[in-house]
């Protein structure tokens, strides 16, 4: 036990580890100071963030009601169309007046909200400006009893208090932002000051350490070779034969003399992991086998389960191909367009994926031409099918004497409507109906705004909105749809047209726009169809460029033939 004693009080790991002890001491505490400048600071900017996030709630709220009551002030033109519908509008309309009063005086209350004072007071008299022209156009529509003149009176109205509201909501995340971002450069300047002192500490308490540790070593150092007398003398054998087995059995002596210090610890540490590598050298070579065969094993799953996906990626591409291809199907043919001689139509549809969801048709039927175009939100193959039950539907009920696009706006929203909720889905469509005869045209449907040109190259725009609504969202739309007439004159023409060419974007994020859309087709008016339709696709593709294409590309250009054209036709 007295050498043992002796050793752990002249040993190097002894006097090591006093050493360590201090050094290991003044590391902690100077890493503890800095965590706990860190958490505090990091709490910090964590309740900043807090608040800010609650005003920013806050503010929210008020813009939801504002959204809602849009909705409500909306509905007074569209669906107060008695007294009793009005006023229980006009109470919605009311009701969120006053919560957006009292929401935004609770928001005056935060102390963050002091720099926002002056765009939250303006907010609320904009507001009240805004009740007041909607009061107005009430009192309009009560008068006229025509709800499209109260209608009328306040549109494009509440614009600039949904601007005022949105730039709060973002000069709010900004504030926060900054907040953020100048508390942490505070932290990282503080950080960079501690572990360069940090870092001098270390390097100061190294070389102290490393000189104490200096001596130690060369001791180590000088009995390196007593190690490998060492070594070699526990390796003196007495070998014995053993005739009647066939083998030599080698006995290893002890060492006499065994030194009570770090030396003789290695010596037999030394022995002991000697023996142990032996036993793992043995066994490493099956170890490593078994993960071999294992490993093996996995990547013969791993190409099943790739040869798998492969089969399925070919099966759903085979599926779309044959989806788009029955889509091509379905669609017009030129064959059939050049059939009608009361119209020169061109046409032109890319969806944006394999499958579109935009809709187009001309049916020649009793002497009448009818003319659908619609779009169903969103796109792929869910949109496509939808699509595809929209023109299968259509052509049923004109092919069986259905000539009242009303009553087929509202049987096609019946059926839509069915299936859509059949297949849990969120899709629904604009759709707007053509009847010509006779240079006559009736309109019915919500869609786009469509483009009437005259011969001589004048233009009108119609606005469909209030001539139905999207199908697949109500049950029941009768007494949203409308009907409106249009007269065209020899050379006179229609141009429709899908969102997908109006919202295309360049890779500025630019729109095509319907005014460029307008203008393009007024300078080539005095083309055919065909060539007025392959100009403005080529305006669109240039306008694209490389960027990528989201949305469904479809246009129709009718043009009803002069006299000169029909004869040399």
């Amino acid at each position: 036990m007295a050498p043992f004693n002796r050793l752990q009080r002249n040993s190097v790991l002894h006097k090591t580890l006093w050493l360590l002890g201090g050094y290991a001491f003044f590391l902690i505490a100077a890493l503890s100071s800095a965590v706990y400048y860190v958490a505090n600071s990091v709490e910090s900017i964590h309740r900043s963030t807090l608040e800010f996030d609650e005003l920013n709630r806050e503010v929210e709220i008020i813009n939801d009601y504002f959204n809602r009551q849009a909705k409500d002030r909306k509905n007074l033109f569209l669906r107060g169309h008695n007294s009793e519908d009005l006023a229980k509008y006009l109470d919605r309309v009311n009701d969120m007046t006053v919560k957006i009063e009292q929401q935004t005086n609770n928001v005056l209350q935060y102390p963050l909200a002091e720099p926002y004072r002056k765009d939250l007071e303006q907010l609320l008299k904009n507001h009240a400006l805004l009740m007041d022209t909607y009061t107005e156009g009430v009192q309009i529509f009560k008068q006229t009893q025509d709800p499209r003149a109260g209608d009328q009176y306040v549109r494009g109205e509440g614009g600039e208090v949904g601007e005022e509201l949105t730039h709060v909501l973002k000069q709010i995340d900004l504030d926060r932002q900054t907040l953020t971002a100048n508390n942490q450069s505070h932290i990282r300047t503080v950080l960079l000051i501690s572990t360069g002192g940090l870092i001098v500490f270390i390097l100061v308490c190294s070389g102290i350490l490393a000189f104490a540790v200096t001596d130690p070593m060369r001791r180590i150092s000088r009995f390196t070779t007593f190690l490998d007398e060492s070594r070699q003398a526990r390796l003196s054998t007495d070998t014995r034969e053993h005739t009647e087995f066939g083998t030599t059995t080698t006995i290893y002596q002890p060492l006499e003399g065994k030194r009570y210090d770090e030396i003789g610890y290695m010596v037999d540490t030394y022995e002991k992991l000697s023996s142990l590598i032996g036993d793992y050298s043995r066994t490493l070579e099956k170890r490593v086998q078994e993960r071999t065969a294992q490993l093996a094993s996995a990547n013969t799953q791993i190409m099943h389960l790739n040869q798998k996906l492969a089969a399925e990626n070919v099966r759903m591409s085979a599926e779309l191909e044959v989806s788009r291809q029955l889509q091509a199907l379905i669609l017009p043919k030129e064959k059939e367009l050049k059939q009608i001689h009361q119209l020169d139509i061109a046409t032109f549809m890319e969806p944006a994926e394999e499958f579109g969801g935009d809709y187009f048709d001309v049916l020649q039927f009793n002497g009448r031409t009818q003319i659908g175009i619609g779009d169903v939100t969103g796109h792929g193959l869910e949109s496509g099918m939808l699509m595809l039950m929209a023109q299968t539907a259509v052509r049923t009920l004109l092919l069986h004497g259905e000539s009242d696009s009303a009553k087929v706006l509202k049987t096609l929203n019946q059926t839509i409507y069915a299936n859509v909720q059949r297949m849990n889905s969120e899709r629904n469509m604009t759709l707007s109906l053509l009847d010509y005869s006779g240079g006559k045209v009736s309109l019915t449907g919500q869609h786009e705004e469509v483009i009437i040109v005259r011969k001589d190259g004048g233009l009108e725009r119609i606005d469909t909105i209030d001539l139905g609504f999207p199908l697949g969202l109500e049950s029941d739309i009768s007494e949203f749809i409308d009907q409106t007439h249009i007269n065209l004159d020899p050379g006179d023409g229609i141009v429709l047209y899908t969102d997908g060419i109006t919202e295309a974007e360049n890779s500025d994020g630019t729109h095509y726009g319907l005014p460029r859309l307008c203008e393009l087709v007024q300078l080539h008016w005095h083309l055919p169809a065909e060539e007025i339709r392959r100009r403005v696709i080529q305006d669109v593709q240039t306008h694209i460029g490389t960027h990528k294409v989201f949305d469904d590309i479809t246009l129709l250009v009718l043009k009803r033939p002069t006299m000169a054209t029909v004869n040399l036709a």
